[in-house]
């Protein structure tokens, strides 16, 4: 170690040296241990011989701008760079301005972020894993993407480079060159910030007259009528950019009077009807002479240049205690008048925007400054390289591009709310939360806190799908640090294990909360979903008007690896908890109002694929990229075709009406288990219409089995047999227009189905019916139907109405256990008349359907 006192700092000048630079520190030598700033008298302190250089760089290094100054009082560790400024020597030196042209105080801030080895965590405290018998590996982890357990200290880590704040000197600037003076000088000058580093509220777009009047009927009301509708939407502005309200504004407009343009039905497709911002701004790696600091690690904040750094010039020590505060720097955002709200009480204009984000080691992609589309190719996948961390790039690439990236014309990137940033010698603190309405992409959330450049708990909130059924949901992945010391809970068992030393840990979790509760399948165009090739209308294949989801908030999940979907980890998982896919309870209203209750498992997707955009070039907006979003429904689509009993759902008998009905329960069966299953098709421009421009997915949920009992078999045998149905194809394409036969689904042939099997059951029906059929299809009016499905729907019925009626045909179905039934059917053939519910042939036939029901308590159509 070498001692000397030391003002401002000082060290020797290395030959390749500016004489500006060899002359600037000359000047702090030769005052060093007397300098009189605005506190006199004090121990400026040592110089530590520094530490071999790595990678990151060091402080005191010969070849960086600026000269290194260490106070050991209060931990004051800085290089103090100057531009344009001359100092004067005297005692104590000057410090001024005396060029022309622009000048500079800078002060460069020692790493401010440490990140480290996060480990994965989802099982229950006090649980056993079983790779804890495996020491020979560093990461123990659990089967099926469980928990890891940390290994012994110490774990891996990266620091963060250097941290400066750039602050801009006006003509007649002149203070002490001392620590004192330089420091005190810097709370009163405006900062040099990015152009992308702008205040709440900057890139926001005006309303214009355009936007909001009619000006050819403006021109036709007289000046009374054209003051007030003036002083209307002045009042309906503010109230939009006070409340950020835009319901509220377009509601106004709508009713405001015929001259006020109704707004569209989203603030989306508002922005893109408004024009380019010429110059927009966007993420760009900060020059020397920019503000930029890394916190937390490869994320480069900035404040804007309104804001201020207040600290303590001097030592602050406490007269009870004689102990001396840590220096601080802590941003502050004054008002017009000069007021602040200090840190870290809230204050709605001290914020932040992550100006530009660092790649880290493993990316797979680099940082770009414009817009990352289309994602797949601008985006580094969700990563654990070199090992877990709180972010990643994927996070941090978008937190830049949300907060800071005005280039998109409609889209207003929002900053990063900063309860507390503060820089010291040791590492900074910081609290922050920015919240962001992603376009394309998909944080929509991120909170971070830190202290001593130690991150202590971050949350990042990823937008996302649920597949099939498409409920919006929120994956959120919290780090925490967390003491392992065996704490226990009210009844005794332990909350988190055990270690020796009682080290604090990084812990990972992700889970899932429910955004969206209901979704409904009757909104405006699900009528016309249909496949390109117009034979399947979707809505038919899905007999629920909505879905309420019970569940609200998921377990800690599995690694999404351990589930993930064509590798696309993160992005797209079934969500899997204790190695089992997580059941989300569903509450479903049928055609009939009947409420029904199940649970199915899910796949998540993530808003990146599920609802990507593209930058159209000549007007700088998003706009949807459907062939991408296409393309990721479709994985989704086979997978979840593919994911066996995953993708069945147990109703336990719970009535189900799978058509609409005409009387209640005319359509409804009695199901077991239904198969679901999810549409989705390049090129579909029903589907396309109704995800409303890509803010919801381009994806529709189905039934695609239905295991049921059907009630007119199971009253009339007995038999606790199920059948297995599928949508009829003609109802599909038609539903019940031109169905005469009212079919709506086909019973599958399989060995174990319910059927009518009487032949040593005559009792069952009285002695009424003794055939031995099988059912083919459902009708809404008839019931099961036993014979050619096309000739039924059609209206048409054979002789016999496709029954045997000649004694080689046995067994012969027979009425009272002698009457051949196709000789009955035969006398009142066509059943179903085309002639319609008027003509006799079809009073005939409700007649004897009515016959037929009061003896079997049961609707049933044999043919």
């Amino acid at each position: 170690m070498v001692r000397r006192p030391i003002g401002t700092g000082t060290r020797t000048p290395s030959p390749t040296q500016t004489p500006a630079r060899r002359a600037n520190a000359n000047v702090l030598s030769e005052t060093a241990g007397t300098i009189v700033g605005p506190v006199t008298g004090i121990d400026l302190g040592t110089i530590l011989t520094p530490r071999p250089v790595d990678f990151v760089g060091n402080l005191f290094e010969q070849d960086r701008p600026g000269d290194a100054v260490v106070r050991p009082d209060d931990l004051v560790a800085l290089r103090i760079e100057t531009r344009n400024l001359a100092i004067i020597v005297g005692t104590p030196p000057r410090l001024k301005k005396q060029a022309s042209g622009a000048a500079y105080v800078i002060l460069h801030f020692p790493p401010q972020s440490i990140t480290e080895e996060t480990f994965f965590e989802t099982r229950p405290a006090g649980t056993e894993n079983p790779a804890a018998q495996r020491p020979d590996e560093q990461v123990k982890q659990d089967p099926v993407g469980g928990s890891e357990t940390p290994h012994a200290p110490p774990v891996r880590a990266r620091i963060a480079g250097e941290s400066r704040l750039v602050f801009q000197v006006p003509d007649g600037f002149d203070v002490a060159y001392t620590l004192e003076g330089v420091l005190d000088a810097c709370q009163a000058l405006s900062l040099k910030v990015a152009a992308n580093a702008g205040p709440r509220g900057a890139g926001q777009r005006v309303f214009t007259t355009t936007d909001l009047f009619d000006t050819r009927k403006l021109a036709t009301l007289p000046a009374a009528k054209r003051a007030m509708l003036a002083s209307f939407a002045l009042r309906s502005t503010q109230i939009a950019a006070v409340q950020g309200d835009f319901a509220t504004l377009r509601a106004r407009q709508f009713s405001g009077g015929a001259a006020l343009k109704a707004l569209p039905r989203s603030r989306f497709d508002l922005e893109v009807a408004l024009p380019v911002r010429p110059g927009s701004p966007r993420p760009a790696l900060p020059t020397a002479l920019t503000t930029s600091i890394e916190l937390p690690w490869r994320l480069i904040l900035s404040p804007h240049a309104a804001e201020k750094w207040r600290h303590a010039a001097a030592p602050v020590t406490s007269p009870a205690t004689s102990r001396t505060e840590l220096w601080h720097s802590r941003l502050v955002a004054p008002d017009d008048k000069g007021k602040t709200i200090e840190p870290p009480y809230d204050d709605p204009n001290r914020t932040v925007r992550a100006i530009w984000a660092l790649t880290g080691e493993g990316s797979t992609k680099p940082m770009q400054s414009g817009w990352p589309v289309p994602v797949a190719a601008a985006l580094p996948a969700p990563s654990t390289a070199p090992f877990r961390m709180p972010l990643d790039d994927f996070d941090r690439f978008q937190i830049a591009h949300l907060s800071s990236n005005f280039s998109v014309s409609n889209y207003t990137p929002q900053p990063v709310d900063t309860n507390l940033m503060m820089l010291t010698a040791l590492g900074g603190w910081l609290e922050s939360r920015g919240n962001w309405d992603p376009p394309g992409l998909s944080v929509e959330e991120w909170g971070h806190r830190a202290s001593m450049g130690r991150d202590h708990y971050v949350r990042v909130v990823y937008r996302g799908f649920l597949f099939p059924f498409g409920h919006r949901v929120s994956l959120v992945k919290v780090s925490e640090r967390k003491f392992h010391n065996g704490a226990k809970d009210g009844n005794g068992k332990p909350v988190i294990e055990q270690m020796p030393g009682n080290p604090a840990y990084l812990r990972q979790r992700l889970f899932l909360i429910v955004r969206e509760r209901e979704r409904s399948y009757v909104e405006p165009g699900a009528d016309q979903l249909r496949n390109n090739a117009g034979n399947v209308f979707y809505a038919r294949q899905f007999p629920f008007t909505n879905i309420r989801v019970l569940t609200q908030v998921t377990p800690n999940l599995d690694q999404p690896m351990a589930s993930d979907v064509s590798g696309l980890k993160q992005l797209m998982f079934w969500p899997n908890v204790n190695g089992q896919p997580f059941k989300f309870q569903f509450v479903a209203t049928d055609l009939d109002g009947r409420r029904v209750a199940f649970d199915l498992p899910m796949i998540f997707m993530d808003n990146t694929l599920a609802c990507p955009r593209i930058l159209n070039p000549g007007s700088s907006k998003l706009v949807p990229d459907f062939t991408a979003a296409e393309s990721n429904a479709a994985i989704a689509v086979q997978d979840y075709a593919n994911a066996g009993a995953k993708r069945t759902a147990d109703l336990n008998l719970q009535r189900v009406a799978m058509a609409t009905s005409v009387k209640a329960g005319d359509t409804s069966v009695q199901v077991e288990e239904i198969d679901f299953g999810g549409e989705g098709e390049a090129n579909n421009q029903t589907l396309r219409n109704f995800s409303k421009g890509l803010n919801r997915p381009v994806f529709f949920p189905k039934l695609t089995e239905t295991r049921a009992r059907i009630s007119a078999l199971a009253h009339l045998t007995g038999s606790a047999k199920s059948n297995a149905l599928v949508w009829n194809a003609f109802y599909l394409e038609k539903g019940f227009n031109t169905n005469v036969g009212e079919v709506f689904a086909d019973v599958k042939n399989d060995p174990g189905m319910a059927k009518l099997d009487f032949s040593s059951q005559g009792d069952r029906s009285g002695g009424f019916v003794q055939p031995n059929l099988k059912p083919n299809a459902l009708s809404r009016f008839a019931g099961p139907v036993m014979g050619d499905v096309g000739q039924f729907i059609a209206g048409t019925v054979p002789a016999g109405g496709g029954f045997p009626t000649s004694i080689s045909d046995l067994p012969l179905p027979l009425l009272f256990g002698c009457i051949p039934l196709g000789e009955v059917i035969e006398a009142v053939a066509n059943l179903v008349d085309l002639a319609g519910e008027n003509s006799e042939v079809w009073q005939r036939s409700q007649h004897q359907g009515r016959i037929l029901r009061q003896r079997s308590g049961a609707s049933l159509f044999i043919y």
